[in-house]
């Protein structure tokens, strides 16, 4: 996707730049300015998974950068686990990753930034602000709060954090929108609102599929360590992981579809569609399959 949106009109920073994370809003936007070309009327763009994580990016956002166009990519829960421990197993090795059954909570140290509690993304996209229930928030008592409906689904916020709701427009999408398999249709339909979501004159080219694993790259034995330790989230192993991981799915689906997706902040490609597939997180995708392959995307 970070291919995709580098045209002659956009300008996104070669690395992943987590910056606001860490409150370090005034380095980013140094950043975006020296590093890029003269040029006033580009649009300059930054890719951080963690983002909408932090109480500081949220800050910023709402109160720095409310001008800020998000484009938001979630996938299944449990593919997102899958795929994001074994590219972990792969990066850190030799270092050997947790057993799944010690990850259904928050990250702690050793987990490499890979647990259930982060895959709760409708808590994360429910602190931009979107909704009624968000903005309850800001005004009940925080027990009164918590009785409403929409609130009701998420995991994480049971003690009121800091809240800033912002003014930023948001494209959410799925992964699955970008698969080899999409027809071309969908394909060009969603390059297309991502070209007119960011104001952009020219087509952007279709969406590239790039893995930023190094895995061919190891040697024959390093291989063969590495496949020994990557895990298949169906195996009878990682039951205790799923069962968790699935109560998430089932929450965040319904609450992207009922309550974010009816904010007017927030845009979506093929609506039909992408709804089609939130409505596939209700289900464990190991019931149709006992092998998740792994979306290069």
């Amino acid at each position: 996707m970070m291919e995709t949106l580098r045209t002659n009109e956009t300008f996104v920073l070669e690395k992943e730049r987590c910056d606001l994370t860490a409150n370090r809003s005034e380095m980013l936007a140094e950043s975006l300015y020296t590093e890029a070309p003269p040029d006033p009327h580009l649009k300059r763009g930054i890719k951080c998974p963690q983002d909408l994580e932090s109480h500081y990016s949220h800050w910023s956002y709402a109160k720095r950068y409310h001008k800020t166009k998000l484009i938001i990519m979630i996938r299944h829960p449990i593919k997102w686990f899958q795929s994001f421990y074994n590219f972990r197993v792969r990066e850190y090795y030799p270092r050997t990753m947790p057993e799944t059954h010690t990850m259904t909570k928050k990250c702690f140290k050793g987990m490499q930034g890979v647990c259930a509690d982060r895959a709760n993304f409708h808590d994360f996209l429910w602190r931009l602000g979107k909704t009624d229930g968000m903005i309850a928030a800001m005004t009940l008592p925080w027990k009164e709060a918590l009785k409403i409906p929409e609130n009701k689904l998420l995991s994480l916020v049971r003690k009121k954090p800091q809240l800033y709701p912002s003014k930023t427009a948001i494209f959410i999408a799925h992964t699955e929108q970008l698969a080899h398999n999409v027809n071309d249709t969908r394909l060009s339909q969603f390059t297309s609102d991502v070209q007119s979501f960011l104001g952009l004159k020219h087509a952007i080219s279709d969406v590239h599929h790039i893995s930023p694993t190094k895995f061919s790259q190891k040697n024959k034995q390093v291989r063969e360590d590495i496949e020994k330790r990557v895990i298949n989230i169906c195996d009878e192993d990682h039951v205790i992981i799923r069962k968790k991981l699935l109560d998430i799915s089932q929450r965040a689906s319904e609450w992207i579809r009922t309550y974010f997706l009816a904010s007017p902040d927030v845009v979506v490609s093929s609506k039909e569609y992408f709804l089609e597939i939130l409505k596939e997180w209700e289900r464990d995708p190991c019931d149709d399959n006992n092998v998740i392959k792994e979306s290069p995307i």
